[in-house]
């Protein structure tokens, strides 16, 4: 299927019209996250499982996903990628899904660390500045660590933060070292994406060596050029 990286490794997972595994017969049916945020555990931990069997016989070894970015509006409600608004109910959920990843063998990285949240466009369209208070920040933050070590990691976000220097999260020092005090491999999202270059003057190479220098344990370039640290 379309997105599957040939080298084996991973895998951006969502359901509903991001369904990149739609051709295997046993997920054309995979929900959105705003349709399984309206069902339980039970199915969640299902869906995580059957998932991650397909990833597995595919080679796919680490979901990017779920995702556990609050939001009832802006562009994570209307693409239906949010679980849903409560950080304690997202959270259940994320981690019913993660447990049926992990019981196929696949390892489940959580998205976008510290929390998209309600904010409108998308940041592989622009350098989304966003000004949060770091109360609210934390409470979005509060889903990914209530995930618990049922996750893997987490990608960090390409959302910038005027609380944490206005740099994309992929690029903060501090939000980075926040995911890793809470026991998470840290991913960044894809370095690949041509609004990021706003945030080093159309730097490629300087964009990589922030990113680096950030503390990310892994630099998701896209289209399989990861590099492990």
């Amino acid at each position: 299927p379309g997105g599957v990286d040939p080298a084996g490794a991973q895998l951006d997972l969502e359901g509903g019209d991001l369904n990149r595994l739609r051709a295997v017969p046993t997920m054309a049916a995979f929900p959105s996250a705003r349709e399984m945020g309206g069902e339980g555990r039970w199915e969640a931990e299902a869906w995580g499982r059957r998932a991650g069997l397909d990833l597995a016989a595919l080679g796919v070894n680490v979901s990017l996903g779920p995702v556990l970015d609050l939001a009832d509006r802006g562009f994570m409600a209307e693409t239906g990628r949010s679980l849903g608004t409560d950080p304690v109910r997202v959270a259940r959920l994320a981690r019913a899904f993660a447990r049926g990843l992990r019981s196929a063998g696949v390892l489940p990285i959580g998205k976008h660390y510290p929390g998209y949240g309600p904010v409108e466009g998308s940041s592989d369209k622009a350098l989304l500045v966003v000004d949060r208070s770091p109360q609210e920040i934390a409470r979005h933050q509060a889903a990914f660590v209530a995930a618990g070590d049922d996750l893997a990691g987490v990608m960090l976000a390409n959302v910038a933060f005027t609380a944490y220097g206005g740099v994309p999260a992929i690029l903060s020092p501090e939000l980075v070292a926040r995911a890793h005090l809470a026991g998470f491999l840290t991913v960044t999202d894809d370095l690949a994406v041509p609004s990021l270059l706003a945030a080093t003057g159309g730097d490629q190479a300087e964009l990589w060596r922030r990113a680096f220098l950030a503390g990310n344990d892994l630099l998701d370039g896209g289209l399989g050029a990861d590099t492990l640290i």
